[in-house]
């Protein structure tokens, strides 16, 4: 009974001991947050390239850095991860751009200047925790992107609907702030750049006004900005049940052992009692005499 207890007492620290242990989590899955959770705000800065619909076949530079081809512009961006892997932005983006190939030389072209904007819904696939799963100190992380929406040319009124996609790096440097790199290309119909192009049997790339651009920028969260790892319940299960085989073959092993006990103690002899007469025959005087 006592081994018993002994083993029981054991048992009771070794539960504890597996209590205080770290919880086993999964490496692809992770506890949904709040609406609130997991926001953050974009700021960029951008060197953007226009290859209009109405330049084609004139044989003008196809250098992105041209005068006549490119300007600096700026973005703002706002959205949300709804899981490590997959978010949504809205992006706004534009202010100075080129309008390329409205006359018939486009490198000659003192002032073709294009305010603008474009507005886009983008999907954001971040492929460093879909690929290798969420790590909250990860360093570096690669994200394409690709989305839709629509543009305004400023200069000319007018709009223009397209697609856009491309590829973001980002950096972590604190916990609530990153930096990334951004190349993107946005394809819209011909009047993003002011100048309409009416020749309807072109296709691809001619077809179209095609924005290329690299940004640059601060990334903000807002609010709480990680995830909570799911607890692998199969791995703690197993783990449950190894802990418990143990304590189990303990007791076996304990009342194994008491029943060894109970049996002795059946079996033992009784002891011999000493008769009174031997008592008397041993306290009574004997006088022993030697020659």
């Amino acid at each position: 009974m006592k081994k018993l207890l002994i083993v029981l007492a054991l048992a009771g620290v070794s539960m504890t001991s597996f209590a205080q242990d770290e919880v086993l989590t999964e490496k692809y899955s992770v506890a949904t947050n709040s609406f609130w959770s997991n926001w953050f705000v974009q700021l960029g800065a951008d060197w953007n390239a226009w290859y209009s619909n109405q330049e084609h076949g004139r044989d003008a530079a196809i250098s992105p850095l041209k005068d006549f081809r490119s300007k600096p512009g700026a973005a703002f961006a706002i959205g949300k991860w709804f899981t490590p892997g997959i978010g949504l932005r809205t992006k706004i983006q534009g202010i100075w751009g080129k309008r390329v190939g409205a006359d018939s030389n486009p490198a000659s072209q003192l002032d073709n200047s294009n305010k603008y904007w474009i507005a886009q819904e983008q999907v954001m696939f971040n492929l460093s925790n879909l690929l290798c799963g969420y790590n909250e100190n990860r360093v570096w992380n690669l994200i394409p992107f690709a989305g839709a929406g629509v543009g305004r040319s400023m200069s000319a009124n007018r709009y223009a609907m397209g697609l856009s996609a491309g590829l973001q790096s980002s950096w972590k440097v604190s916990k609530g702030m990153r930096v990334y790199l951004e190349a993107g290309w946005n394809r819209y119909e011909g009047d993003l750049d002011g100048a309409a192009y009416a020749n309807n049997e072109r296709r691809g790339w001619e077809s179209h006004d095609n924005n290329l651009y690299a940004e640059i920028g601060l990334n903000f969260n807002i609010g709480k900005g990680t995830w909570k790892k799911s607890p692998d319940m199969e791995a703690i299960n197993t783990q449950h049940q190894a802990a418990l085989d143990a304590l189990n073959a303990r007791l076996q092993d304990a009342e194994e052992e008491n029943a060894r006990l109970r049996n002795e103690l059946a079996n033992q002899k009784p002891v011999e009692t000493v008769s009174e007469s031997v008592k008397q025959l041993v306290t009574t005087p004997v006088s022993v005499f030697f020659d």
